[in-house]
């Protein structure tokens, strides 16, 4: 069960992570069938609202989830918030100035709309010792595939390179390294790998049917165990 002392930390983390994906933001907005030139003005700013929800004390934060989160339900497996869509996007639109807090104007039946966001309880759950799940290779193992592990190394090599060069954007470190932005993020996030499914590819008893796609261009979550089950691991 998450402690009760971090689920206003989850919930802040929930919605930072809703306003800085512009996907699921627009969804969330678009919800209330309202769209003009202001409403896609105020679909730019996700990123700024997330911004300022880390730059706020304790008492502007709790006046915000007040407006934003009317209702929340703490299960064992995960934190459900339902947001307010017309306040979400009164929030976007704020200057930032004051303290935000939940609209005196009422909305209208159709406009009183919610967002729900399922952020995983268990997040803030885990166990006090982290047991890295990585287990001795057996002996008589079969024959890594090279092009798999070539991923692996470069991307590597690529998270190395790009700390040894703290002053430089991505783009210019993907010019250094001869290859596009785009392959250059691609192979850095080899890196978000679970070390199991590397060490399988090391090993080669990663699954058959696994390509250089999946690891580059394929879904990427960032939760070990999705990527397990994305890429076929104890199937």
């Amino acid at each position: 069960m998450v402690a009760a002392d971090r689920v206003e930390q989850l919930t802040i983390s929930a919605l930072r992570a809703l306003l800085v994906d512009r996907i699921r933001l627009k969804e969330a907005i678009l919800s209330l069938g309202l769209y003009s030139d202001e409403i896609a003005h105020r679909l730019k700013k996700g990123r700024k609202a997330a911004s300022r929800i880390g730059t706020m004390d304790q008492m502007r934060i709790r006046s915000l989830l007040l407006a934003l989160v009317p209702r929340a339900e703490v299960s064992t497996s995960e934190l459900k918030l339902f947001v307010s869509c017309f306040e979400l996007g009164n929030f976007l639109a704020w200057d930032g100035i004051g303290v935000f807090s939940k609209s005196v104007v009422r909305p209208s039946r159709a406009a009183d709309r919610v967002y729900v966001v399922h952020a995983p309880a268990f997040l803030v759950c885990g166990h006090p010792r982290f047991a890295f799940p990585l287990d001795a290779r057996e002996a008589g193992g079969a024959a890594p595939k090279p092009w798999l592990v070539d991923v692996l190394e470069k991307g590597a090599e690529m998270r190395r390179f790009a700390f040894e060069n703290r002053d430089k954007s991505i783009p210019e470190l993907a010019r250094a390294k001869r290859v596009r932005p785009i392959d250059f993020a691609r192979l850095l996030r080899v890196n978000y790998l679970a070390p199991d499914i590397q060490a399988a590819i090391i090993d080669g008893t990663q699954p058959d049917d696994m390509t250089v796609w999946d690891i580059l261009k394929g879904p990427m979550p960032l939760d070990w165990e999705q990527q397990r089950q994305l890429l076929g691991f104890g199937t």
